[in-house]
């Protein structure tokens, strides 16, 4: 999960294998954003991990699509609403933290940026189903999600609930939810610079009794720009809350 446009998180079970978590007997209808999200909570909030360790390669890519550079990263993620990302090993200095609604970028044990802004990939993939669904509707409200907005399509072979934009419209900021599973198939983030970042939620497997992704790809403006796959992933014993503590600033005196 990582900062945008820089950084910030097709399923891979069998069709047959009946999916994760809660499946209610009678289920409202679905017609607005509102109603998908509590859905999505509904059917998983008794079973999605709270906590969560992952490591991962991220491949970055210039602007021609080109890859520039590889990287290894750990996150530790606490839900809702808290990722620690430590490039290299567990440990080091560098990174970023998401914490308090902010992106906290650290070098050398400081931070040398701070960035407020909504996490588009921890909210709709991760937040929604561990936080009451009001919660997370305001907040991908203040992102610029409409969340009055809703259709339904078919996406890589599967039914999808679109929230956001209408019919054909693949340039303002929506999310997809596969309709069977609801999992976050895809996230399209209309910047305020204008910059359309694609996030697409290419691999899912059922872990803890609900679903991790597992690959994650990101194009700005139709170009290849973040390549990330899990190479491990557990659930922690426990997780230090200074973790998500963010450090000093870098100008600040120890």
């Amino acid at each position: 999960m990582k900062r945008l446009p820089i950084m910030l998180l097709i399923l891979a079970a069998a069709a047959c294998q009946a999916p994760p978590g809660r499946s209610p007997a009678t289920a409202a209808p679905i017609t607005t954003g509102r109603d998908l999200i509590s859905a999505m909570h509904a059917r998983y909030a008794d079973t999605w991990y709270r906590q969560l360790r992952v490591r991962q390669e991220v491949i970055f890519h210039d602007e021609a699509g080109a890859p520039t550079r590889r990287e290894v990263w750990t996150e530790l993620i606490e839900l809702p609403g808290k990722v620690r990302s430590i490039i290299g090993d567990e440990g080091d200095d560098d990174g970023e933290l998401y914490v308090d609604g902010a992106f906290h970028i650290i070098r050398d044990g400081r931070v040398v940026q701070r960035a407020p802004q909504p996490h588009p990939v921890l909210l709709i993939g991760y937040d929604v189903y561990c936080q009451d669904p009001a919660e997370t509707a305001r907040a991908l409200e203040t992102a610029g999600f409409d969340l009055s907005k809703l259709h339904r399509a078919e996406y890589n072979g599967r039914p999808v609930y679109i929230v956001g934009a209408d019919e054909g419209d693949e340039a303002t900021s929506q999310f997809w939810i596969d309709a069977e599973r609801l999992l976050c198939l895809r996230i399209i983030d209309r910047r305020p610079s204008g910059a359309v970042i694609d996030i697409q939620f290419t691999e899912y497997e059922p872990f803890a009794g609900a679903w991790l992704c597992t690959e994650l790809i990101f194009h700005r403006n139709g170009t290849l720009l973040i390549y990330e796959q899990d190479l491990e992933h557990s659930i922690p014993e426990s997780i230090d809350p200074q973790t998500f503590t963010p450090p000093p600033a870098a100008e600040e005196e120890s």
